[in-house]
């Protein structure tokens, strides 16, 4: 395979059947891109709001009513960036060799089955019956497993890990996340009690005013 010719389109989707030489290239001769991963990231916050708007009646989680574009989109974007951060974190102590830039381009790289897949998969979703739901069901838990094992090879290409120090450093990176999401929890708690309180004092003394 010569590499050199190869565009960062093509190797982008190289990655999908050929992930550790492709991950390597990314590590070793700057194969990824930052701008594609970046359009991988809206595209993906585009997926998750498409399938939870449009998805089959039997398919749906919750109302479209109830949908919250902007939260799902923060979602996606943050958790992301939780883990490019966390993991980046947590190696960097155990040696890793991976840059912040470089994991989260194999972050967002890694999401392109479920990119490709589930917007197809939920227009498929409105002409299958009840009886047809576990095939569906099971696509998208296939498609998850496969973003989560480009994931994997990933990060443990670009920091050079072996598979039980990868493991170790992923149970980490998910520790990592859930403290950073009850910080976030902490933080935004106290804004709020801030907000009140500086509420509640101006209409005190808007009443004695």
């Amino acid at each position: 395979m010569n590499y050199e010719s190869m565009s960062k389109i093509h190797y982008l989707f190289y990655i999908l059947i050929h992930p550790v030489t492709g991950f390597e290239e990314l590590k070793f001769n700057k194969k990824g891109s930052v701008g594609i991963a970046n359009l991988l990231c809206f595209l993906l916050c585009f997926a998750v709001i498409v399938r939870q708007a449009l998805s089959a009646f039997i398919f749906r989680t919750t109302r479209v009513e109830d949908i919250n574009i902007l939260l799902l989109i923060a979602g996606c974007i943050g958790i992301l960036l939780m883990f490019s951060l966390a993991n980046w974190l947590f190696c960097t102590l155990l040696e890793g060799k991976g840059k912040f830039f470089e994991i989260w381009v194999v972050s967002c790289y890694s999401m392109l089955p479920y990119i490709m897949v589930s917007i197809p998969l939920t227009a498929i979703g409105h002409i299958i019956t009840i009886d047809e739901a576990f095939f569906y069901n099971t696509m998208m838990v296939l498609l998850c497993v496969w973003s989560g094992l480009l994931l994997f090879i990933g990060t443990m290409c670009i920091h050079q890990f072996t598979i039980f120090k990868n493991i170790l450093t992923l149970i980490f990176t998910i520790i990592g996340i859930v403290i950073m999401l009850f910080l976030l929890l902490l933080l935004f708690t106290l804004l709020r009690n801030v907000y009140v309180f500086f509420v509640t004092i101006y209409n005190e003394m808007s009443f004695r005013i």
